[in-house]
Order: C-alpha cells, then sequence, then structure tokens
C-alpha cells in the first residue's frame, strides 16, 4: 500500500516499529561480536594495539548514565544504546574495518562512510517521532527503507555465519512487570526445544501477596510485524485476568484462591505459518511468581 493512502497514525507506527526492528538489530551486532572480543565489559575496553578506548567517552559516558539511572530497564549495557550511539559505535572506522565490515560490505560497498549516511537519514525523523513532531512521506520511505536494509544486510551475514535463527519465526525477546522487573531474551532460560522460563520465586522482593494488582508485559521480535503472530496467555485456574487492547499485555488480579509457591502464567506466540518452531508454538515463556496469602 502506498505510505501516502496510509493515515497519520498508521504511518508513524510503521516508522516506530521499524526504527525499533533496526535498534534491536544493531545492538545485536554489536553484542555479539564485541563481546567475545573483549568480554562483557567492551563499554570501556582500550585497543590492544593503541591502548585506546575503542569507544570514545562521549558515548562511554551516555550509555553509561542511561543504564545507571535505570537498572531494571537496562540490565545490560548494550540495552541502553540508542540509535545515534549504535550508529557511532558499527560506523566507526576502526572498528567498522575489523568487526563490523563483514555484515555490511555486500549492501554498502563503499564502507562505514556510506552506511553512516544511510543511517543518519534515519536520525532525524527517528527523533521527530520520539517528541510528537511531524514527519514527510519522504522521511518515512527513508526510515522502513533504509531500517530494512540494514537489517537484511545483517540477517544475510548471520545466516552465512550459521548465528541466525534455525526457525525464522517470532520470538519473546523481553519481559517486564509493572513493578520494574526486566528480563531480555539473554537473560530468560530456556530448555532444549527453545521454550523458556523467568522464575522469580528466589528473591523475596519480587515476591506477591493475595489482594496485589501486578502487570505483565512481553515484547516481540520486531523484525516481524503484528500481523505474522497472534499472543495468547495461559494462567492457573480462578485468576481474575483483565486483558488489553494489546495482547501483549495483561493485568493480573490475585486473591487467596492463587496462593501458591510457584503460580506460573505463559504466554504463548503462534505465527501464522502453517509450521511452529516448537510443534504447537513458536516460542512460549513461563513467568512464575511466589504468591503469599495476605497480612
Amino acid at each position: 500500500m502506498p505510505l501516502h493512502s496510509l493515515t497519520d497514525v498508521v504511518l508513524r507506527q510503521s516508522c516506530k516499529e521499524a526504527v525499533e526492528a533496526l535498534e534491536f538489530w544493531l545492538r545485536r551486532v554489536i553484542d555479539i561480536t564485541l563481546a567475545p572480543e573483549f568480554g562483557f565489559d567492551y563499554i570501556n575496553a582500550k585497543s590492544s594495539s593503541t591502548n585506546q578506548n575503542i569507544i570514545k567517552k562521549s558515548v562511554r559516558d551516555s550509555i553509561q548514565s542511561r543504564a545507571a539511572s535505570n537498572p531494571n530497564r537496562y540490565p545490560r549495557m548494550v540495552d541502553a544504546m540508542l540509535l545515534d550511539e549504535e550508529v557511532d559505535i558499527v560506523c566507526h572506522p576502526d572498528l567498522y574495518k575489523q568487526y563490523f565490515k563483514e555484515y555490511f560490505e555486500c549492501s554498502y560497498p563503499f564502507g562505514n562512510d556510506q552506511l553512516r549516511h544511510c543511517l543518519r537519514k534515519i536520525l532525524e525523523p527517528r527523533n521527530n517521532l520520539a517528541h510528537a513532531n511531524p514527519i514527510s512521506i519522504r522521511q518515512a520511505e527513508q526510515i522502513i527503507c533504509y531500517s530494512h536494509d540494514v537489517i537484511d544486510a545483517i540477517k544475510a551475514r548471520l545466516r552465512e555465519k550459521n548465528l541466525d535463527r534455525e526457525y525464522n519465526a517470532p520470538t519473546i525477546i523481553k519481559v517486564s512487570d509493572s513493578r520494574g522487573f526486566v528480563f531480555h531474551d539473554s537473560q530468560i532460560r530456556r530448555n532444549n526445544t527453545g521454550r523458556g522460563g523467568v522464575d522469580l520465586t528466589g528473591d523475596q522482593s519480587t515476591w506477591l501477596r493475595s489482594g496485589d494488582t501486578v502487570s505483565v508485559e512481553v515484547e516481540i521480535d520486531p523484525s516481524f510485524s503484528a500481523e505474522e503472530y497472534v499472543v495468547d496467555w495461559v494462567f492457573p485456574e480462578r485468576v481474575n485476568v483483565e486483558k488489553y487492547n494489546s495482547n501483549n499485555r495483561v493485568v493480573l488480579q490475585l486473591t487467596d484462591d492463587n496462593v501458591r509457591v510457584d503460580f506460573t502464567i505463559y504466554c504463548k506466540v503462534v505465527s501464522t505459518k502453517n509450521w511452529h518452531r516448537c510443534g504447537d508454538v513458536d516460542d512460549c515463556v513461563g513467568i512464575t511468581y511466589k504468591v503469599l496469602p495476605t497480612i
């Protein structure tokens, strides 16, 4: 459908989804590329040849300040990166040449300057979207086209390196609740079938009580559109559930019927394809709480 025929609301939402997918894939490629080379704290790593920081100070300070201000939202430094910081890292001449060139050279044969030029076309309209300012149809075209061009380049290289997912299916990449607990994809424990779990029973600060209300929200890999899958929830018996317009979020009102040491709700993701990664679902993550009686 031509972009000019879309309503402003739909157009802006499409652009936001494209930018979020781009940010996700750039964070992923930064993390899987630099962590094996420099360790978990690669934000502060130095080059062995020059003894200089691989990431410039202004970018380091911005990321670390953001992560420190909200550690529950940003459990890893990479989660606190914004798009402009991701661009600075991926397009840094030395880092690009040594680590990131392999992902982009087929699509951007003129090197890091060409990639940076395309990504910077996204930054201004992306900021406009974030601050409820208008964007033009041309800017929307650039956001959607350039974002997917970069994502496709990354995915193609990951396939060549056998680092992509064996099944091209939507999966849950983040679980969060209304009390500020956040678990990203790397923190979701998965069994050999790919099904995952988040266990909140071991930390007393996460325990719930009868009478509490808590909301749980999941985020799906943004490279898949919402039309490509459905989200469903499975609850223990006798739980009061309020669903919002988005099936990615539910609100639970706990009662004495829900008191138990392993109160688990399951979020299931099922694609519209005629096959599914786990047989009946493409992803399933259980979130387990400890629910105590009312004091």
